[in-house]
Order: C-alpha cells, then sequence, then structure tokens
C-alpha cells in the first residue's frame, strides 16, 4: 500500500481488518511468549517455573493480567491515550506479509524509529504530569535512555540503507530472497554489527531485560494501569522484532518463494520468536543494569559499534556498487 493509494475505501478496509487482526492477536500472543519466555529463564536457573493455572500452566498469563485488571486505581487517560495512539499508528506499518505490509514510502523504514521516540516522550509527559519529584525524574530517565538507545538504532538504519540504496521498507523486503544466504543479515560483513545494534537498541528502548530497570516511571504503577503499560510494552517490543525480522531476516520468506498469507505470518511469528527467546537465554546471563549503565551502555558500546557498521557499510557499498 502506497501513500498516493491509502485514502480509498478499500485501502481503509485493509487497514482497519489489519487492527483489529493485530488487537485479537495481541493477548494470546503476549501470553505464549511470556509462557515461552518464563520456562526458558526457569530452565536455565534450574526452577519449576510456571504450572499451577492451566495445563503445565500455559494459562499463567491470563491469571497475571486478569489480577492485575482486578485491583488497584481506576485506568488514567494517559495510558488510554498513549495506547491507542501507538496502536492505531503502527499497525500502519508493520510489515506481516507480502498482502499486509502497510503504508510504504521512501522513506519508511525509520517510521518504527519515530513511533518509539513518540512513545518515549509520552512517557516523559507523564512523568511531568505527577505531583511528586521521584516520579517527575523517573519520566525524564526513561526519555534520556530511550534516546540514547534510539541514536545507535538509527545509524543502523543509515548504514543498511548505504547498501540498499534506498530506504524503503518495501524495497528492503524485495531485495531479500526466500532462502538466508540471500537475506540482508548475509548481503556484507558489516550487516551483522547493524542487525545486531538494531535489536539490542529497541529492546532497551522498551526496556527489556536486562535493561528493565529503564521503565522507572512505568515500575511505579499498580493494578489496571501496570497491566496497562506491561502491554503497551510487549506491544512495542513485538513490534520492534517484526521489524528486525523484515529488515534483516527476510521478514515472511523462508525456503518458499510464494505462500499463503497465513504461512507468510506464521514465518514472521517463528522468526520472532526465535529472537525473542534468544534474548530471553542470554537476560538470564547478566544482571539487570541500572538507568546510568545503560545509558552508558548505548553510548560507549553501540553507538560505536553502530559507526563502525556505518563507515564498513559505506566501504563496501563504493567498492562493490
Amino acid at each position: 500500500m502506497t501513500n498516493a493509494t491509502f485514502w480509498s475505501w478499500s485501502a481503509m478496509g485493509q487497514w482497519m481488518g489489519q487492527f483489529f487482526f493485530v488487537s485479537a492477536c495481541l493477548i494470546p500472543v503476549s501470553m505464549l511468549f511470556s509462557f515461552i519466555d518464563r520456562r526458558l529463564v526457569a530452565t536455565v536457573q534450574a526452577r519449576v517455573g510456571p504450572n499451577r493455572l492451566g495445563p503445565h500452566g500455559t494459562l499463567q498469563g491470563a491469571g497475571d493480567i486478569l489480577k492485575l485488571l482486578q485491583k488497584g486505581p481506576r485506568l488514567e487517560f494517559g495510558f488510554w491515550l498513549g495506547a491507542v495512539v501507538w496502536a492505531f499508528g503502527s499497525v500502519l506499518i508493520l510489515p506481516l506479509s507480502s498482502k499486509q505490509i502497510g503504508v510504504d514510502s521512501e522513506l519508511s523504514v525509520f517510521w518504527p524509529l519515530a513511533f518509539l521516540l513518540g512513545t518515549c516522550f509520552w512517557e516523559g509527559f507523564l512523568g511531568s504530569g505527577r505531583r511528586y519529584l521521584s516520579r517527575w525524574l523517573a519520566g525524564l530517565r526513561g526519555l534520556a535512555q530511550g534516546v540514547s538507545a534510539l541514536f545507535p538504532a538509527f545509524i543502523s538504519v543509515l548504514a543498511q540503507g548505504a547498501t540498499a540504496s534506498s530506504f524503503s521498507t518495501q524495497h528492503w523486503l524485495s531485495r531479500q530472497s526466500a532462502w538466508p544466504s540471500g537475506w540482508a543479515l548475509l548481503e556484507h560483513p558489516f550487516a551483522w554489527i547493524n542487525f545486531m545494534v538494531f535489536w539490542i537498541s529497541g529492546l532497551m528502548a522498551w526496556g527489556w531485560s536486562p535493561f528493565e530497570t529503564f521503565r522507572g516511571l512505568w515500575s511505579r504503577q499498580g493494578g489496571v494501569n501496570f497491566a496497562m503499560v506491561t502491554i503497551i510494552r510487549f506491544y512495542g517490543i513485538l513490534s520492534w522484532l517484526i521489524f528486525t525480522v523484515a529488515f534483516f531476516l527476510g521478514g515472511w520468506k523462508f525456503g518458499i518463494e510464494e505462500a499463503p498469507e497465513w504461512i507468510e505470518m506464521l514465518i514472521v511469528l517463528a522468526k520472532v520468536l526465535v529472537l525473542f527467546g534468544s534474548m530471553g537465554i542470554v537476560r538470564t546471563m547478566f544482571f539487570r543494569l541500572r538507568a546510568d549503565q545503560a545509558t552508558s551502555f548505548a553510548w560507549e558500546v553501540l553507538t560505536p559499534l553502530s559507526l563502525t557498521g556505518l563507515l564498513g557499510s559505506l566501504a563496501w557499498a563504493l567498492l562493490h556498487g
């Protein structure tokens, strides 16, 4: 779908259908990923893990959500506003399949960065509206760390664009083949650096462990508000992993040139699950970072790596272009 054809009834209907589809799948997918993550962490740490609610603890995520919805203060307007703006905006650009690629433009690869930046400012806005200094500072801390994490992600996107000669999501996907040897991840030696920086930066910006302490403002919520921000954060992480798969891992392509749409969506979900599980295993080996440690990691480690990937990608494009 292009910008020129977006404002038509058929395009709007497709967008609304994709929005309701993603919304309906969000809770079940979040429950599945939460169960797998907790099982992986429990296995690595030699613990039992969830085993009380449902067969082998598979319904533990649903139980946690229902428990949080039954207690605590009423849901605040700010959380509703942030959730609706993010959901309606990001669904427009989620590349779920060849027929559900969303709105595309010459700069569409930067849209996930823009939406995440807006979410960081939303958190800062929520913190500034608090009566307590600690929550105001927590909102500013979240905004600062989000911007710190987004900068190397922005550089990694520039690096990939140097070799693709375009910043269109559809163009990036069309350059990748159905086999792993044709994915952007293996296009040149520096693509690995761009992939790792983009992947880790997004997880840091969304406060995924070991960077979980980044969401200082969110950790001060209770009951239904905590349940709401947990769903928002998981949706953000899921969206970022979908873009990571689209930009570097071939999107919905894997061994089949043309497949039914539901097969393509399952392929995307499987790749996202691999990334999610890999990070779940890795994060059990590290302690949680403080906000200042995570910010320093972004500027002192991820940023130099992203600049290395950018210079290497430019050199590769000049030599092999």
